[in-house]
């Protein structure tokens, strides 16, 4: 099972799209919301289409200083470890898919090794404009693993060159 590590704002702007299409082809995912950042998060879910977060790992207020952020990450650390609530729902054996350099993708990484399970990171891209108008540029991005994610088709697809390589 391919379980979905959520939890600012901006991973879900780039994380919905890839969610919306898992979902449209009937393949089932997990959603694990973090919490990091709540108060928009449910209308930004909304507007894409996502379905509710399977587990929610954090309900309080949104994460804004640099020691609610610590205290966040240990809670969640510490709670997952003893497996309340288990955020992989028993699952070992699937694909944790995160998104972008938040603290939320690192505890999403963090989580799905320490649970033995592969780790991948699904490519940033950025919208320009040019002369012929609108384009999308793919930034490149490192995976957490071996791992990288092509979000047009949801595959996992092994680098060239070692695990962090772009």
């Amino acid at each position: 099972m391919i379980h979905a590590v959520v939890g600012t704002k901006a991973q879900m702007v780039k994380m919905a799209p890839l969610l919306a299409r898992l979902q449209s082809r009937g393949i089932p995912y997990n959603f694990i919301f973090t919490g990091q950042h709540r108060e928009t998060m449910e209308d930004l879910r909304e507007n894409f289409g996502v379905k509710p977060p399977d587990v929610i790992l954090y309900e309080g207020r949104d994460i804004t200083s640099v020691s609610a952020m610590i205290v966040w990450g240990a809670r969640i650390l510490w709670r997952a470890r003893r497996r309340r609530p288990d955020p992989f729902r028993g699952d070992r054996r699937g694909l944790v898919l995160t998104h972008g350099d938040t603290f939320s993708c690192l505890l999403g990484a963090i989580l799905g090794r320490a649970a033995g399970m592969t780790v991948a990171s699904t490519p940033g891209s950025i919208a320009v404009k040019s002369r012929s108008g609108p384009a999308l540029v793919r930034t490149p991005t490192r995976a957490p693993s071996s791992f990288r994610v092509d979000a047009d088709v949801a595959s996992p697809k092994v680098p060239p060159r070692g695990p962090f390589s772009t």
